[in-house]
Order: structure tokens, then C-alpha cells, then sequence
């Protein structure tokens, strides 16, 4: 219920004063609202307003890492009300363009919140839209950790979700110890092209790929379409954007039974000096068909 939940972020919003603990307060009160499908929606609204109060970069640039500021005690308590209810406005105003898009005569829908390596539907589905983690360039996972500021016996994002999804079934495919994905961890992390070398992370990086293609191609109908927005990675140095992400996204589509369809590539031309920020990368569209 959009009305409800926008009450909601108004009866929070109210409640707060402008001092310093007002992030704090506002988590607080969200952990003890009475309705918990509003409070789900209510977590994520705040998660997403102290990203924007902690890091100004994070709306203009390419990156998703912070510098400083890693709890939401160090967050400007004056920006805690404002952003949290223009987050909450924004939140559902795309949902309700959302339910705009996909009415229908059957209106039943369903949303799976989990890694999609655990997924496994009883019907299989027609297409698959997705634009999957670069590789070695984010840490998604852990920028929401510091952002909420709080775990749980849940793990990563604990104060977020009330569950967590099993993925150590979820690759059927058989690659040394090292270079298999980890359950439960999002591909792709920066953190791991900091720890190895890099032919071991593109060995790595390759069995993360054809285990989330693998359950793409394993939920997806005969004659299903998988449409991909992917960009490149890092070789040498960061942001040198020197991995070839085509190549490798391909190679495991296909490995896992995907037919190429067709690719296109956007490549920025300006040099370093006049590109914008935020398109400093090359990208691609991949389109994949199951036989």
C-alpha cells in the first residue's frame, strides 16, 4: 500500500528534530514499526537516504566506494529528514510506474528477493533482463553493510533482510577450490581483484559467470531470451578498464548452452581529460537465446 507507506515515512519524518542522532532514531523506530511488510520497504528508503547524505560523489560519479564516514552516527542528522522522505517519494513513485507498465488481466505477480544461483522456479520464464556485477569493480554488498551500520546473526545485511538464501547448491559446475564462487557473496567484488593476481581472478571471475548464466539459462523456457548489460573491468590498474567483460560473458553464455543472438558495444571517445563522469567505461549489450 503506497499511501500507507508514505503516511509511514511521514509519521517517522515527523518525529525527528534535526539533531545529530536522527539517522539513529530513524532506524530505531523503523526496527519497531508494527507492520512489517511497510517495514521492509521503510529500511530500504533509509538505507538508501544515508547513502546519499554520507557521500556526495556517490550521485555524480561512477563510484560506489566512500571515503570516509561508515556509520550512521557520523551521517549529518539535519539531512536525515529531508532525504529519507524524498527517498521514500521517490520509492513510490517508481513503484507506481511499475504497476503501470505490467497491468494486465492476471495481476498476480511475484518478487523473489535472493541470489538468483539459489533460484529455482517452478515455471520456467519467457525472458531474463539484467545488467550483472562488472567485474573486480564494486563492492555492492559491503558499501550497504557500512551504510546500515549494523549486522546480524543474518550476516551481510542482517538489519535489511530477514532471511538469507542458501547458494551452496547453486553451481553445478567443477573448478578448483580457489577459483569457485562463494555462496551467499555478490560476483565480481572488488575485493577479491585486490587479493589475487590477475589470471586468478579472471579464472575466478569466469565460474561466477557461468554459475548465475547456469540458473539464467536453467529458469528460462526453451526459446527464452537472457538480455545482458555488462561493462569491463580492470587489468592492470584501477580504472584502467582493461578486461575485456564481452569476451568473457560470451565464453561462459555459451560454456552453459546460451546462443549468441547479437552484441553491441558502447565505448566513450573523448579522452580523459573532457569525458563526463560516470561513462568512463566501455559497455555492452548481449543478447542470449536458450535453444
Amino acid at each position: 500500500n503506497l499511501f500507507a507507506l508514505i503516511r509511514a515515512a511521514g509519521d517517522l519524518a515527523d518525529s525527528l528534530s534535526g539533531g545529530r542522532d536522527d539517522w539513529c532514531k530513524l532506524q530505531n523506530n523503523i526496527a519497531a514499526w508494527p507492520d512489517v511488510r511497510l517495514r521492509e520497504s521503510l529500511k530500504f528508503c533509509v538505507l538508501v537516504a544515508l547513502q546519499h547524505a554520507k557521500d556526495s560523489r556517490y550521485l555524480h560519479s561512477s563510484s560506489k566506494r566512500f571515503a570516509s564516514s561508515t556509520t550512521a552516527e557520523e551521517a549529518p542528522g539535519h539531512l536525515a529528514r529531508p532525504l529519507f522522505l524524498a527517498s521514500a517519494q521517490l520509492f513510490a513513485a517508481r513503484l507506481r510506474t511499475l504497476r503501470k507498465a505490467i497491468v494486465s488481466a492476471d495481476s498476480s505477480r511475484s518478487i523473489y528477493n535472493c541470489d538468483i544461483r539459489s533460484l529455482h522456479l517452478a515455471e520456467p520464464v519467457d525472458a531474463v533482463i539484467s545488467s550483472p556485477p562488472y567485474p573486480g569493480v564494486y563492492d555492492y554488498l559491503s558499501l550497504a553493510d557500512s551504510v546500515s551500520g549494523t549486522t546480524s546473526q543474518h550476516g551481510s545485511l542482517g538489519w535489511l533482510y530477514s532471511e538469507t538464501h542458501d547458494t551452496s547448491k547453486a553451481t553445478q559446475l567443477d573448478a578448483p577450490k580457489q577459483y569457485r564462487p562463494d555462496a551467499g557473496k555478490e560476483i565480481g567484488r572488488h575485493a577479491v581483484w585486490l587479493q589475487q593476481d590477475f589470471e586468478d581472478f579472471v579464472k575466478f571471475w569466469q565460474n561466477e559467470q557461468e554459475a548465475w548464466l547456469l540458473a539464467a539459462y536453467d529458469n528460462l523456457r526453451a526459446g527464452g531470451t537472457a538480455t545482458l548489460m555488462i561493462g569491463d573491468g580492470d587489468r592492470y590498474n584501477l580504472g584502467d578498464g582493461q578486461f575485456d567483460c564481452l569476451h568473457s560473458t560470451v565464453a561462459a553464455a555459451e560454456r552453459v548452452g546460451f546462443v549468441v543472438v547479437a552484441t553491441a558495444t558502447i565505448k566513450r571517445r573523448e579522452d580523459s581529460i573532457t569525458h563526463v563522469k560516470g561513462m568512463r567505461r566501455t559497455e555492452h549489450m548481449v543478447h542470449l537465446k536458450k535453444p
